[in-house]
């Protein structure tokens, strides 16, 4: 036991070491690691869980330079975790199917080894390798969904043996850990449906007067579990300098939690590429004419507002939402969605005086005219969930950490780059088209190049295949099917992608990654224990049959370490430190920088927050200006800068409304230098910014 626990920590800890990032990356990390230091409040949700957690650790460096590193190491010690939990996790399941007492000779020894494999296959795989090796929370809320279904297991060990106490500890703390993993991320929910199919298969179905107490004590866990969540409003109150969304009142903190400064899409039910907001059309007093110069909008009693759009082109499940022109062009790619191809419909053009979705008036006629416009086919929007959704934003990252990848250059659908392949040459002609053609830099030179040729993908569809034959094998693969599932295709239907995204989403699917190694473990069981029961009388062949059993366990993990450990070194790569520092010291003092997209704002916020630097300068978030908090927190002035004077609504006018915002802080700054700060490192004087 203790061999396996030691070889799956420290072979995942030491590679994570090796090719962890000395300072911040870029994305989101630089805004975590600036929340963890100084307890500020990031962008919604939050993750004051991680983020408590993540504020001791960055204190154990010493300084601030060092805070980077220090929470960088949190990940990969979690993710080490992670690993170590999944193998006592395989190794349960094994006992509990494949490899059960007497089933082979010595299946205690043979049910490590094989958990130890398909735990290293996760610990190695490449999406487990990036979240490990920086400043982000995914590493925490895998250790936290792997830790919670091992306590499940755990809890059906003890019921077996009849220490029920023991077990009901066991479930007010795993209560207590769903409690604090929703303040990591929602996706720690995502576990609970498997671990109700253990306690269904492994436990009592009656509810007896005695599970009361243990009942409460869960549900009182639970709560206090969810109590990080007070360091939000609490910090928010306190003004940091960092302060998104402002959730210092009950009502801006439920608008924070629900995201609503990022708008919503439809997931059942609701519009379509061609739905447009409907005009209100009211009657003017002094002429006793119908103008159509506002939108109509619905308002909720929460305070949340959102455009009316029309009935008539809304659909169950809508896949496709965006009325962009390049989304619809990316639509017609991959869903074959033509006007010639959809359904004409005649749709509301206004909200009438009425207030009903009506056409709009024709004061010639005097009669309502509807829109003449489409509305995709329920065969296109399932052709984009199967092709784009599913295809190539989920199943395309599973194959590229259990069947390969063709190199690590971001995707925007090509089939030149971010694309999984096999190793098998013939195959991946066929798919992709012939590869030899590829410069050297997108194949064998660049890191990403990863060939498995479908050796863990096959171990883990022959585990499936293993596990379903016997009675106890097909509860093991319901409750890793049901964790593959949660975890993987129905985060798909939940996220119900737009296109275009800026850079690859692999890292969401963690859990779905979890539960294949599980499959990938029981499938090396599979073939051990088909190898031990071949019948010889020779002791050689018994011995050649073992070798060949370790061969091949060991063989798949040690297969995608040697492609997989070059991927991510960040060891030596310069990142946001970098570009802060290039920013921040060749600004002119007092400067206001407008900056945009998080690699450029993030970084300016954790060069003053965390590393000190030019705190006299006024980094704006152009993409914030638009929400009254924002412009509200840009009139305090900072520890070491000037306020700044900024509208108290944003100025009318056409064009897009940050740039509205923008000409008034020009305007209305006299004295302070006002320059954009680009992600190459340059800045730009307004005046010639483009």
């Amino acid at each position: 036991m203790w061999i396996r626990r030691t070889t799956v920590f420290f072979g995942a800890l030491i590679l994570y070491l090796i090719c962890l990032d000395r300072g911040a990356s870029f994305w989101d990390c630089p805004e975590y690691i600036l929340i963890a230091w100084r307890l500020e409040v990031g962008h919604p949700p939050g993750n004051p869980t991680w983020q408590l957690l993540a504020n001791v650790t960055s204190h154990l460096g010493g300084s601030a330079e060092h805070a980077a590193v220090m929470i960088n190491g949190l990940s990969a010690l979690c993710m080490a975790l992670a690993s170590l939990c999944l193998s006592e996790i395989i190794y349960i399941f094994l006992r509990m199917s494949l490899l059960r007492r007497g089933a082979v000779a010595r299946s205690s020894l043979w049910a490590s080894l094989c958990a130890a494999c398909g735990a290293l296959c996760y610990a190695w795989c490449d999406s487990a390798i990036f979240s490990a090796v920086e400043a982000e929370v995914y590493a925490l809320s895998a250790l936290l969904t792997a830790l919670m279904l091992l306590l499940s297991l755990r809890w059906a060990i003890l019921r077996r043996r009849g220490r029920i106490a023991a077990a009901r500890r066991v479930l007010i703390l795993t209560a207590y850990l769903a409690g604090l993993g929703v303040g990591v991320h929602e996706l720690n929910f995502l576990v609970l449906p498997a671990m109700a199919l253990i306690y269904f298969f492994w436990g009592s179905r009656r509810w007896r007067r005695s599970s009361y107490p243990t009942a409460g004590w869960s549900l009182l866990l639970f709560c206090i579990g969810l109590t990080t969540y007070l360091l939000i409003p609490i910090r928010a109150a306190a003004n940091p300098p960092v302060n998104e969304g402002d959730p210092s009142t009950w009502s801006a903190f439920k608008n924070y939690y629900g995201r609503t400064q990022y708008g919503s899409k439809p997931l059942l039910y609701g519009r379509t590429p061609y739905s447009k907001p409907l005009l209100q059309e009211r009657l003017d007093s002094a002429t006793g004419e119908l103008l159509y110069d506002r939108y109509a909008i619905r308002q909720y009693g929460d305070g949340k507002k959102e455009y009316i759009y029309p009935r008539e082109l809304d659909m169950w499940l809508p896949r496709m939402t965006s009325s962009d022109p390049a989304d619809i062009e990316f639509y017609e790619a991959w869903a074959g969605m033509t006007p010639d191809e959809m359904t004409p419909v005649e749709a509301s053009a206004v909200v009438d005086t009425a207030g009903q979705q009506n056409g709009r008036l024709n004061p010639e006629t005097g009669g309502r005219e509807m829109r003449s416009t489409f509305r995709p086919t329920y065969l296109q929007q399932l052709r984009y969930l199967a092709a784009y959704q599913v295809g190539y934003m989920y199943m395309r990252y599973l194959l590229w950490n259990f069947a390969g990848r063709q190199n690590n250059i971001h995707s925007t659908g090509g089939t030149e780059t971010g694309n999984f392949i096999t190793g098998i040459a013939p195959l991946d002609d066929a798919m992709l088209g012939d590869q030899s053609r590829l410069s050297p830099s997108m194949r064998e030179d660049n890191p990403g190049y990863n060939r498995y040729f479908l050796i863990p993908l096959a171990m883990g569809v022959i585990g499936i295949v293993a596990l379903c034959r016997r009675r106890n094998g097909r509860r093991v693969c319901a409750v890793v099917a049901t964790l593959f599932l949660f975890t993987g295709l129905l985060i798909v239907v939940y996220l119900n992608q737009d296109p275009g995204e800026p850079r690859e989403r692999d890292y969401s699917f963690l859990g779905s990654y979890m539960a294949y190694a599980i499959w990938i473990g029981c499938g090396l069981a599979a073939i051990v224990r088909s190898l031990l029961a071949i019948k010889t009388k020779r002791p050689s062949i018994g011995r050649m049959l073992r070798i060949v059993a370790v061969t091949i366990c060991v063989g798949v993990p040690l297969q995608m370490l040697t492609q997989t450990y070059d991927d991510h070194n960040r060891s030596r790569m310069p990142g946001a430190d970098a570009l802060a520092r290039t920013l921040l010291e060749a600004a002119p003092r007092d400067a206001v920088l407008l900056a945009s997209g998080d690699n450029t704002i993030f970084p300016l916020w954790y060069g003053q927050e965390v590393l000190g630097l030019r705190r006299d300068v006024t980094v704006v978030a152009t993409p914030y200006l638009s929400a009254d908090w924002y412009r509200i927190q840009l009139r305090r002035p900072g520890e070491e800068s000037l306020p700044l004077a900024t509208p108290d609504s944003v100025p009318p006018g056409r064009g897009a409304m940050a740039d509205r915002v923008v000409e008034f802080i020009r305007l209305n700054n006299p004295g302070r230098p006002l320059l954009k700060a680009g992600r190459d490192g340059t800045l730009t004087p307004l005046d010639t910014a483009k």
